[in-house]
């Protein structure tokens, strides 16, 4: 599946969507494995599809901090702390009941 660089899903994610919609796609169950920062997730979520996400990186799961490696003008690699909300968090931020 196509996925831009700036985290918005592709054009070809739209067409399974469509496909599913199309194909008795009422009732469905997704299954997201590796689900990362649930961009797949998501929108399956907001079409109403009930979605097993799984993910084994705690950090995306549950939130934390990272460092992550920047490259300066100088072109040296310095690190920033930087925080990754939750797979929850994420959820409710974009104003979904998840319950």
């Amino acid at each position: 599946m196509k996925v831009s660089s700036f985290g918005v899903v592709g054009t070809t994610f739209y067409t399974l969507l469509k496909y599913i919609k199309e194909n008795d796609g009422e009732n469905l169950e997704i299954c997201d494995v590796g689900c990362l920062d649930d961009i797949y997730t998501i929108p399956f979520l907001k079409r109403g599809y009930k979605v097993y996400a799984f993910e084994m990186n705690m950090i995306y799961l549950y939130g934390g901090h990272v460092q992550m490696p920047i490259l300066n003008e100088s072109n040296e690699i310095t690190f920033q702390r930087r925080t990754i909300y939750g797979t929850e968090d994420r959820i409710n931020f974009r104003m979904l009941n998840i319950n």
